[in-house]
């Protein structure tokens, strides 16, 4: 049969897994939608899909906290989101500090 979902998409170097960021989320998320490469094989890309598609619901879930949660200091905000985030606000933060001195 292979490999049915409507967040999967065949691309020209294989497959990837493609989810749109629910409208009240994207301001934390900082995009619109959720992409990643799940392999270059239907077989591999089967594989994947579990993983990549957890990995979806726990950033989703994180940002759903810092949503609900708006009086949690920046740092508390961080460290709920997942670690690819808390690397780029970390810059952020920074480089706004230093654009107020």
């Amino acid at each position: 049969m292979g490999l049915v979902s409507k967040n999967v998409q065949r691309i020209n170097s294989g497959w990837r897994y493609r989810r749109r960021i629910p409208e009240t989320l994207q301001k934390v998320a900082g995009a619109r939608e959720f992409t990643k490469a799940l392999g270059s094989t239907e077989a591999i890309a089967a594989k994947n899909y579990a993983k990549v598609d957890a990995g979806y619901q726990a950033n989703r879930f994180s940002f759903e906290l810092v949503r609900k949660y708006p009086s949690l200091s920046f740092d508390h905000k961080v460290l709920l989101l997942p670690s690819s985030y808390q690397k780029s606000l970390h810059f952020f933060r920074v480089s706004s500090v230093r654009a107020r001195r």
